[in-house]
């Protein structure tokens, strides 16, 4: 490859075409034609994209290290974490909110059964008032 070599911003956007537009399996041939690589054509996408090819910057790209990578990785693994014993109490509680919830359902027709029979059946006595003996 040719380090040394300069293109205008014509050549550029030419190259980046016609490699845009090469069907699958002949990308290379674009490459060796005009003696580059896939990280040049890359690179010069991504400056005609943010509309910097014209002036020759470059756009960068932030580089992840090792060890911002684990830290990265570390963090999100500790959020995981923490979202998945968030969700175990999340499901706790509501299935304690459903036990309850049948627990006063049932408690509620006990009572509807109790009460039905006396108010439909009238031969219970009336209960005794606080004054009689």
């Amino acid at each position: 490859m040719a380090a040394s070599r300069l293109f205008t911003v014509e050549q550029k956007r030419d190259i980046v075409a016609a490699y845009e537009v090469a069907p699958y399996g002949t990308k290379r041939q674009v490459l060796a034609a005009h003696d580059i690589s896939a990280h040049q054509v890359t690179d010069w996408r991504a400056a005609r994209d943010a509309g910097l090819l014209e002036v020759g910057a470059t756009v960068r790209r932030p580089v992840a290290t090792p060890r911002a990578e684990s830290a990265e990785i570390a963090r999100l693994r500790r959020e995981v974490t923490r979202l998945e014993a968030e969700v175990v109490r999340a499901r706790k509680d509501a299935d304690d909110r459903q036990c309850a919830l049948e627990t006063l359902g049932k408690a509620t027709a006990l009572l509807h059964a109790l009460v039905s029979p006396r108010s439909a059946d009238s031969s219970f006595p009336p209960a005794p008032s606080a004054g009689s003996k």
